[in-house]
């Protein structure tokens, strides 16, 4: 019986030193001076995910792994990345779904232009000031494995502050749009409201991810109610276009297409072709009385002058040719400039005629795409 005893206590003991690993802990000073704690042995249930020590309801947690230190930190920060990036991501194809609204085939003018890497870094830098490294492990294999954690309740306040702050800046923005009888400070203060009311989507989404109900502050202006408001706005702007020089006509036309496709009503005299786009003709009736009084009545005016000129570059083969277009855009009702824009381009060819015709076409071409983010910058002052 005692034979017996004994080698049951033998064999309890050598299982119980089979199944059990010894918990070790080393201290180590991290480059930013951090004095941080790796364990060894026992495997901690955050590692698979189980963080007990840190609830779902009270902290988000992301675990990283690797190689070494450095590689597991950066593994665990970017684990933590991806939690908040994939609900900013979806935040950022809501947008361009707004900026992509057509209106009659055409692109609306208020189209919504953003970076979304910089909102993303803008919306996700409070975030991640309260997340902390706060476990190591390290397996038997050497393989360092870290858990991140974010405290809900540290980083929920700041991010409600911030949301609340914007809302009061897009509230008195749109207020004092409607007060101003300038149709271009109307214009430039809705396109405000709505670069504030975008980084206002995605504190939002980082606040759906840190409450643990997944809830969001709702807004009186969202970003497609703004949207809405400035394309009313811009129907109601007038824009004159006054060309002077030989071929002002053709940048009339110019003018009149990228105006077009932004979706602004354009003004110009008869020598426009209406072709070119939906220019508002002044032979119909309701136009009719604007003919002789459209550059003073404009809100905003484009003015200018184009130019040819024969170049002597003592080259018997080729004549040469250079061609310049200057444009004002400025506010016609204070004066003030917004914009300039000066282009000039030469062209070589055998015939004066064929070389100043080449001239006009770079410039053109140059002037169209110079225009289009020219007259959107006026309009916003972004």
């Amino acid at each position: 019986m005692k034979k017996l005893f004994i080698t049951l206590l033998l064999v309890f003991a050598v299982s119980a030193c089979g199944s059990t690993k010894k918990t070790t802990r080393q201290t180590v000073k991290r480059k930013d001076g951090k004095i941080i704690t790796i364990q060894t042995g026992v495997r901690p249930d955050w590692v698979d995910g189980r963080a007990t020590q840190y609830p779902n309801a009270l902290y988000v947690t992301a675990v990283g792994h690797g190689r070494n230190r450095d590689d597991a930190e950066n593994d665990a920060r970017g684990s933590m990345s991806n939690i908040f990036y994939s609900k900013v991501e979806s935040v950022s194809q809501s947008m361009k779904s707004v900026s992509s609204i057509k209106k009659n085939g055409k692109m609306l003018s208020s189209e919504v232009n953003f970076d979304a890497d910089q909102y993303t870094k803008v919306s996700t830098e409070s975030v991640f000031k309260g997340m902390f490294l706060s476990e190591y492990w390290q397996d038997e294999n050497g393989t360092i494995y870290v858990l991140a954690t974010i405290k809900r309740s540290q980083v929920i306040p700041a991010l409600e502050e911030a949301i609340d702050d914007l809302d009061k800046y897009i509230k008195k923005t749109v207020d004092e749009a409607k007060a101003s009888e300038d149709q271009m400070s109307k214009t430039k203060k809705l396109y405000k409201a709505i670069e504030k009311a975008t980084l206002r989507e995605y504190y939002n989404s980082q606040l759906s991810i840190l409450d643990f109900q997944g809830k969001t502050i709702p807004t009186e202006y969202s970003v497609n109610t703004l949207v809405d408001m400035l394309d009313s706005q811009l129907e109601t702007l007038n824009i004159a276009v006054v060309i002077s020089g030989e071929g002002g006509s053709n940048i009339k036309n110019i003018i009149l297409e990228v105006g077009t496709n932004m979706d602004l009503k354009i003004y110009g005299d008869e020598s426009v072709d209406t072709s070119a786009g939906s220019f508002e003709s002044f032979d119909e009736d309701e136009n009719s009385s604007k003919k002789d009084s459209y550059a003073t009545d404009a809100d905003i005016l484009i003015s200018g002058d184009v130019s040819f000129k024969a170049l002597d570059r003592g080259d018997p083969k080729y004549q040469w040719v250079e061609g310049s277009v200057n444009l004002q855009i400025k506010n016609n009702k204070t004066g003030k400039t917004y914009k300039n824009i000066s282009i000039s381009e030469r062209e070589g060819r055998k015939t004066l005629p064929e070389a100043k015709r080449m001239a006009a076409r770079s410039l053109s071409k140059k002037l169209k795409t110079e225009l289009g983010v020219t007259l959107k910058k006026a309009l916003s002052g972004l």
